[in-house]
This record gives structure tokens, C-alpha cells and sequence, in this order.
């Protein structure tokens, strides 16, 4: 149970840092993030973005938790597919990002 209400947490953490990690030239030093940052909206879009971004990835989450386990509840086998099911908001910001660099 702990784990079914605290796994989505841990997916939206990750969705967010890997929403501005992709997106960020980080390896290229500071400067070239400030001036990424500043020419795609400033330091508050760019929060905003990746707020909306891991909010969205703590709803999916949950909903897919959910679906999971209360669309076919006699289904003893949907538990392993918690973890999958947990994490797919990652898996849709991975497409994001190689769709819409």
C-alpha cells in the first residue's frame, strides 16, 4: 500500500527532472542554460512548464494505478504490472521529447 501511494511521487520527481534535463543544454555550461532559458520564455515559464509537466505526471500516474487495479480487480497478475503502470507518465514524457525535441 505504501508503495501504491507513494510510487507516483516518485514518478513525477522523475518526470521533472527529466523534462528540463532533455530539453536544457546543461553540458554545455551555465551560460548556454541562461541563454536557452532566456530565449524560450524567461525562468518563470520555464518553472511553470515543469510544474505542469510534473502535476500532469502525478495525475497520470495515479490514474493508471487505478485503472489497473479497479478495471479488472479479479485479476490477481495486475500487481506486476504496478511498477509499469506507475511509471508510464515517464515513459510519455520520453516520447515527448524525442517527438518535439
Amino acid at each position: 500500500m505504501f508503495l501504491f501511494w507513494t510510487g507516483p511521487w516518485s514518478c513525477c520527481f522523475w518526470v521533472l527532472l527529466y523534462s528540463q534535463l532533455s530539453a536544457a543544454p546543461w553540458r554545455q555550461g551555465a551560460e548556454a542554460v541562461r541563454q536557452w532559458r532566456e530565449a524560450n520564455g524567461g525562468l518563470l515559464v520555464k518553472s511553470v512548464k515543469a510544474t505542469v509537466w510534473m502535476f500532469g505526471a502525478l495525475f497520470l500516474s495515479y490514474l493508471a494505478e487505478f485503472l489497473l487495479l479497479f478495471a479488472d480487480r479479479s485479476a490477481a497478475s495486475n500487481r506486476a504490472w504496478l511498477p509499469v503502470a506507475t511509471y508510464s507518465p515517464l515513459a510519455l514524457v520520453w516520447a515527448w521529447r524525442r517527438l518535439h525535441g
